[in-house]
């Protein structure tokens, strides 16, 4: 009986990427075009959503931003710490978008980021802070 269950099951695989540019690039598209090498010529359904797991950039991920980072730099620089918010969000959190003939480059918000990505973009923020300013800005577990 349990051989007879098993034959009937449904498996749908998820495959897991990144959106990158507005194309998919996924972490396994060998498994993906496996897969779809065996639906061959059948009707299939795509859905494409955000893994459920993901939750947006933590209170701690925040509070150290503004303190840790955006604080260090505006010590080296004499900015207040909102307009290095601002800088940092349109280098390292923005997107070009074309408003008629002009290409422009759009902050995105740092709230709505989940903490995956959040932590990316401390990451390019700390390392642009390395390399243009010599500011060694500590990760979170390195500080009290």
């Amino acid at each position: 009986m349990k051989g007879k269950l098993r034959s009937k099951m449904k498996i749908n695989p998820i495959f897991k990427g990144k959106v990158i540019g507005g194309h998919l690039q996924l972490a396994d598209e060998a498994s993906y075009k496996l897969h779809l090498q065996r639906l061959s010529d059948k009707e299939v359904e795509l859905i494409v959503r955000r893994p459920k797991n993901l939750k947006l950039r933590s209170g701690g991920q925040n509070a150290y931003m503004w303190s840790v980072v955006y604080g260090m730099i505006s010590s080296e620089t004499g900015q207040d710490s909102e307009t290095i918010h601002e800088f940092c969000k349109t280098e390292f959190n923005s997107k070009t978008i074309n408003i008629g003939k002009r290409e422009v480059k759009i902050a995105m918000s740092t709230a709505l980021l989940d903490t995956i990505n959040m932590e990316n973009y401390l990451d390019k923020v700390r390392l642009w802070a390395a390399e243009e300013l010599s500011i060694v800005i500590p990760l979170p577990k390195q500080i009290e």
